[in-house]
């Protein structure tokens, strides 16, 4: 039994083209749905990317919801971290993925869900909110027919609720097998010996070190001093411009890390703990110090690029990311401490 993609609400009919693909517009093995934020300028469509056949999705299968808001340049179209997709489906959220692409004058903000299914039937996909500054749009609901597993000829007996069906399900199901003896040797008393023994020599060979240690206290070496703040960022930035992060698009990791190392510079080279602050803390914890050569602006670019990568689910280019490890790297070398003069044989150099 097998039913297409449909979607509800009040365009159902409109939509129902689109999914049984008589029009090219969702492609194949997609149903779709748009809304508008009356005079607003937001413009939000949904479609559900199908395998061939796309008329149905595996119980357990994953398929994928994807969602495109179209708007004009200067801000990002938001998706809640949490949406409803409805009973029994349920989303991959570490799988949920977002670009922006330019179409003409506008920007589309395309995100990218993936959705599981844990119960066979029709489905319904309920309406998702997006909002562009102050304009809020949401989907039309979709619809998914969930296959069982069974085939064409073992559903009906499956979902059957007449006794006559009990007959034939015993005769699909598989028989039980014969039941075996299995003698098993019993070592429990060997292994609790042995495992005694083990822990008596471990104890008296602890015990005899620990009478030498007490018998000759060895002086404790004082700590190494600790390494300038400017010398271990350096390093961070140079392993993290090393590392494969940028290369395969994970850019929250990167932009994280990055963020760490700049806040814990700040920190220890100016005398706050600085990694548990909010952006407007570290900042105003900056002001009243004497900090020379610090750029606030590209401090404040930063820190802002990387809470819009982690938090607002930014895509920025590779290139972005290459540009911020040098200005992070610049910023640490206009800011090291000058060394203090030292007092030779010729006077102070």
């Amino acid at each position: 039994m097998r039913r297409r993609a449909r979607a509800i609400g009040p365009t159902a009919t409109a939509l129902a083209v689109g999914v049984f693909l008589a029009v090219g517009g969702a492609g194949p093995g997609a149903s779709a749905a748009s809304a508008q934020s009356g005079d607003a300028p937001l413009t939000v469509t949904a479609r559900l990317d199908l395998e061939a056949p796309a008329d149905a999705v595996p119980l357990g299968a994953p398929f994928r919801l994807i969602i495109e808001a179209r708007h004009p340049p200067g801000g990002i179209a938001l998706l809640p971290e949490t949406v409803d997709v409805g009973a029994d489906v349920v989303e991959r959220v570490e799988a949920r993925r977002h670009e922006r692409l330019q179409e003409g004058e506008d920007v589309v903000d395309r995100y990218t869900l993936e959705l599981l299914a844990f119960e066979a039937g029709d489905r319904t996909i309920p309406p998702i909110t997006l909002a562009f500054g102050d304009a809020v749009a949401e989907t039309a609901g979709l619809g998914i027919y969930v296959l069982s597993g069974f085939s064409e000829e073992e559903e009906p007996v499956a979902t059957s609720t007449q006794p006559e069906a009990i007959a034939a399900l015993e005769q699909m199901a598989a028989g039980n097998p014969a039941p075996r003896v299995v003698f098993v040797e019993d070592t429990a008393i060997l292994s609790w010996l042995f495992y005694a023994l083990v822990v008596l020599g471990v104890a008296a060979v602890a015990y005899r070190w620990w009478n030498r240690r007490r018998a000759r206290p060895q002086p404790v070496p004082p700590p190494p001093p600790p390494r300038p703040a400017d010398e271990t960022a350096l390093e961070a930035i140079g392993a993290l411009r090393q590392s494969p992060l940028l290369s395969r698009g994970d850019f929250k990791t990167f932009y994280t890390e990055l963020s760490v190392i700049l806040r814990r510079y700040v920190g220890d080279r100016y005398g706050f703990e600085s990694l548990e602050m909010t952006f407007e803390e570290l900042m105003a914890a900056l002001e009243p110090r004497y900090t020379p050569g610090l750029e606030d602006p590209v401090l404040r670019h930063l820190l802002t690029l990387s809470d819009q990568v982690k938090f607002a689910k930014f895509v920025p280019r590779k290139e972005d990311g290459l540009d911020a490890l040098n200005q992070a790297e610049s910023l640490v070398r206009s800011t090291r401490p000058t060394p203090a003069p030292t007092l030779t044989a010729k006077g102070i150099s």
